[in-house]
């Protein structure tokens, strides 16, 4: 991947803040480059910035690597990585080699899938779990969650429980 130092150095100085050490998830501790973009993610958070300059390129960028990119004199930098994951870069006369990770370790890549059916939850035990809720609520609240609400958006077999739990109380 060839890209304009400052471009590179932007890119990274919007996503640095989000990648962190993560012994769980080394990979984690870099900036994933694939397909046009730029991926930093932690545990809770993913983000995505466009670098054309990037298609086509798939490595880790690691942290230790953030300074020099930084700190590099303005012009073309050349920055590749082996399939031993060495990551090079490479600017005039200076030329920088980094350990990574496999890509395919960075495990908070998050896709969209356009084909997918959606998110599957098991109806009856979130249902279970509102009764058990609404049961054990305080009596002021329990008042203003009457069973009528509910009973039309549970099966049958579920809603002769909720009304014998109903009854117990």
């Amino acid at each position: 991947m060839k890209v304009q130092k400052y471009e590179i150095s932007r890119t990274i100085d919007k996503l640095k803040s989000i990648v962190q050490k993560n012994d769980q998830f080394p990979a984690l501790g870099g900036v994933l480059v694939k397909d046009g973009y730029l991926i930093a993610s932690n545990s809770e958070i993913t983000m995505k910035v466009k670098l054309e300059a990037s298609e086509g390129s798939y490595f880790i960028i690691p942290m230790k690597a953030f300074d020099l990119i930084k700190n590099l004199p303005d012009g073309e930098i050349d920055i590749s990585a082996t399939d031993k994951n060495v990551v090079m870069i490479k600017i005039g006369a200076i030329k920088n080699k980094y350990q990574s990770y496999p890509p395919e370790e960075f495990n908070f890549d998050i896709t969209e899938d356009p084909e997918a059916d959606g998110v599957e939850l098991n109806g009856k035990k979130i249902m279970e779990a509102m009764c058990l809720k609404i049961v054990n609520a305080p009596t002021q609240i329990h008042r203003m969650v009457t069973p009528k609400m509910m009973l039309p958006l549970i099966d049958d077999k579920l809603q002769e429980e909720f009304k014998e739990t109903e009854a117990r109380e």
